[in-house]
């Protein structure tokens, strides 16, 4: 079901530019009002997936990570994060954080589903 009005936009941007200018990936959420869900991508041979999830929740809840529930509480990163870089095939995880809905694939894919 999709939110009227509310915090929820249509479509935000994140630039995660390093302050020194040195190359750094550029960082695209966008709001699917179809499914309800905030999308972003990630390279899993740069990133660890544990961050990449931490930080599309802080950029779909506009908070830092300090306001999150941690993520290690509901399940092991390390173990996520092998699973992902190591997959030879098309690997997804879905789990809740925050109330919030979570899915993860071994292509880099996160989507996030705001509580109803």
């Amino acid at each position: 079901m999709a939110h009227q009005g509310g915090p929820h936009s249509t479509e935000a941007q994140v630039d995660d530019q390093p302050a020194d200018g040195s190359n750094a990936t550029e960082q695209r959420l966008s709001y699917d009002p179809k499914t309800d869900s905030y999308r972003t991508t990630f390279s899993p041979a740069e990133t660890s997936t544990s961050i990449a999830i931490v930080d599309a929740l802080t950029d779909v809840r506009h908070c830092s990570t300090a306001d999150l529930e941690p993520l290690y509480d509901t399940l092991d990163t390390d173990a996520l994060d092998a699973l992902v870089e190591s997959a030879e095939s098309s690997v997804q995880v879905r789990f809740s954080l925050d109330g919030f809905g979570v899915l993860v694939s071994s292509t880099g894919r996160i989507e996030v589903t705001p509580p109803e």
